[in-house]
């Protein structure tokens, strides 16, 4: 059996375990105490298996060696209202596993790719990951109405996604009524309870509003449990992992390059001609006051933005959205307890 053949097979295992690390973090049986320390177990397996990897190739023969190597993976379909968004969940995922990204788009099939280049177990951690925090995600920023759930259940998820009672009523029963209205909320309420799923009281929870706090709240809160995961995994590895891993994000770099020659740094060239300023006095003037009134445009633009931003994560959506994206956040294989999040309003 060669190196790489051994090493394959010790990959698989190690995955296997992984998923049975973060099956237990993720059931709702495991007490949520124990949950952090069964994920920060499967981001430390990860980092001794790269560590491992670096350990072994300096003595491998040269045709043995582990070199990187490139996995596509579907971002979404390329007509999803909210791609952007799935773009920088995997971006986000693409850094954490020290993989380099670029993406495409196939107009034919509808889909919005993504090829990244990095070492083989780290690529399959990444899309262990991306499966999981896209169906986190997705949940409440798009979702749908599942025949293969009870219609319990869908009342649950629509109205947790910031769907009005009204629209649920007429989804289910063709029509929107007092009655049907008043069925959907005593549901949702019923199982909220069930779930220990706080509920934000009050009218006014506009779809749009939550949907953008709530989009925000998960990345944001993804991200930092991201973080807290590789400080979980460098504490129970050591300080030293980040030296031995720097040749490995090396070689990632120079075979990215290699894969996408386009995409390397360009070196400065004793024959690039510097750039002369020709204008005169009274055009450089007259281009900065454009400039400056410009600026003044543009920062106006951004306090209205901001103050517009304020209002909605203060209202009743925005707290819906905020608890909402954190619960979501939380729910993907990494990270601490889950939040309970949840929506209220007409």
């Amino acid at each position: 059996m060669t190196e790489q053949t051994a090493t394959t097979a010790d990959l698989d295992a190690m995955l296997r375990k992984i998923r049975g690390l973060l099956a237990v973090a993720d059931d709702d049986a495991t007490p949520e105490a124990a949950k952090p320390a069964y994920r920060a177990k499967a981001e430390a397996m990860m980092v001794k298996f790269r560590i491992s990897e670096e350990q072994a190739y300096e003595s491998m023969p040269a045709s043995d060696r582990i070199t990187p190597t490139s996995r596509d993976i579907m971002i979404c379909k390329l007509s999803a209202k909210y791609r952007n968004n799935y773009y920088t969940v995997l971006a986000f995922i693409a850094e954490h596993v020290g993989a380099q990204m670029v993406t495409t788009w196939d107009r034919s099939r509808d889909e919005y790719r993504a090829t990244l280049v990095g070492f083989d177990a780290d690529l399959r951690y990444a899309e262990l990951l991306y499966t999981s925090a896209f169906l986190a995600y997705h949940i409440n920023l798009e979702p749908e109405y599942d025949a293969n759930k009870s219609e319990e259940e869908n009342i649950f998820i629509l109205r947790n996604a910031g769907w009005t009672r009204g629209n649920i009523a007429k989804l289910l029963w063709g029509q929107e009524s007092s009655a049907g209205n008043g069925k959907v909320q005593k549901v949702y309420a019923r199982m909220a309870a069930e779930r220990g799923t706080p509920v934000v009281a009050g009218r006014g929870v506009n779809r749009a509003d939550f949907v953008e706090v709530y989009a925000d709240s998960f990345l944001n809160e993804f991200w930092y449990r991201l973080s807290l995961a590789r400080q979980a995994a460098n504490e129970e590895t050591g300080d030293g992992v980040s030296i031995v891993l720097a040749n490995r994000s090396e070689r990632v770099m120079e075979a990215f390059y290699t894969m996408y020659p386009s995409r390397r740094p360009r070196e400065a060239s004793p024959f690039d001609v510097p750039t002369v300023d020709t204008r005169t006095a009274a055009e450089r003037a007259k281009d900065e006051r454009e400039e400056a009134k410009e600026r003044a445009r543009f920062e106006r633009q951004a306090a209205k933005e901001r103050l517009e931003r304020a209002k909605k994560w203060a209202g009743p959506a925005g707290q819906a959205g905020r608890v909402a994206g954190q619960r979501s956040a939380a729910s993907v294989n990494l990270g601490g307890i889950r939040t309970a999040g949840r929506v209220e309003g007409s």
